[in-house]
Parts: C-alpha cells; sequence; structure tokens
C-alpha cells in the first residue's frame, strides 16, 4: 500500500481537527509525499473545505460495488473480498475529442470491452461529459483488481479513444 495507510491517518486527524472546529462535511487534503532514508514521509500542503478530485472516482467505486474502504489497511474491498483499485482523471482532453459525442463514448468502450460491467466489477465509466463537444474534456474513471489492472484499463481506454477520437481505429470485428 506504499504511503496510503500514512496519509489517511494524517487526514483522519485533519478531519478529527475540523470536526472540533465545528466544520461539516467533506473536505479535500493534498500531500506532498517525499521517501527520506527508506520510508515515506507525507506533508500536508493544502486543504478546501469542499469535495477534492479524488471525491468522484471514489464515491463512483463506492456505488458501483457496494464497497467499502478499510482506512487501516488503506484497501477498498467488494463485498465478495475482491480488493479494487482505480485510476482516474478529471482532465482527460484532446481537441480531436471535440468531433466525440457522449453516445460516441459508450459505443467505443463497449466495443473495445472497456466498459464497467456489474458482474466482473471492472472497466472504464466517464463523467463530466458536459464539456467533452466545446473543449474535447471529460473524466474517465477506471476499475480494475489491481493497480496494475487498473492503469493498464486506464491507458487502453485513452489510447482507444485517440484512434478513435483521429479516425484510425480498426473495424470492430465480430467473434462467433
Amino acid at each position: 500500500t506504499g504511503y496510503a495507510t500514512l496519509i489517511t491517518r494524517e487526514a483522519a486527524k485533519v478531519g478529527r481537527r475540523l470536526a472540533n472546529e465545528g466544520v461539516i462535511g467533506r473536505f479535500a487534503l493534498d500531500f506532498v509525499v517525499v521517501r527520506s532514508n527508506g520510508k515515506w514521509e507525507p506533508y500536508a500542503i493544502e486543504i478546501n473545505l469542499r469535495k477534492g478530485g479524488t471525491t468522484h472516482p471514489f464515491l463512483t467505486l463506492q456505488f458501483l460495488t457496494d464497497g467499502t474502504y478499510d482506512s487501516e489497511t488503506a484497501i477498498f474491498t467488494a463485498p465478495n473480498g475482491q480488493e479494487k483499485f482505480f485510476v482516474a482523471s478529471d482532465h482527460v482532453e484532446s481537441p480531436s475529442y471535440r468531433t466525440l459525442t457522449p453516445d460516441d463514448l459508450f459505443d467505443i468502450v463497449v466495443r473495445y470491452k472497456l466498459h464497467f460491467g456489474q458482474t466482473r466489477q471492472t472497466g472504464v465509466v466517464f463523467h463530466m461529459m458536459s464539456a467533452l463537444g466545446e473543449l474535447g474534456r471529460m473524466g474517465l474513471t477506471a476499475v480494475g483488481n489491481s493497480h496494475e489492472e487498473a492503469r493498464a484499463t486506464y491507458d487502453r481506454a485513452i489510447a482507444v479513444l485517440d484512434e478513435e477520437a483521429r479516425g484510425e481505429a480498426q473495424p470492430a470485428t465480430a467473434k462467433p
């Protein structure tokens, strides 16, 4: 888990302090984490009394899998016991994406079998699609059963979107 448990503990301390001061609701805490003498050292650098960039992907993961986050281990687990991981961005952007519509996005991820599937509980979910036509921007969350799977799914989704937006995609082939 690397430094995840460290920043979770530090965030909990900040949360307790904010609650003691009367703050109600979500907050976002930014950290810089450095390796010093072979161990991770977290430094909180900014606090925002609002939802942060990881709020939406985390809530998406929670909603789609009905899983829970264990703050002691920094592990998110689905009800079936499978650990879940995500890679996300709220700033996936390319001028060529302006040619795509939200319907295109859904068609693309289904065609390439990248869509989130409830049975396997892995795949890609889009958000912030309202900026697609004007700015070529959207948000994307890739869910996997490991860090590596989530990263690979995210990277593949970006590569496929790039190909499709440039018109370079190979036609999907039907398998019997």
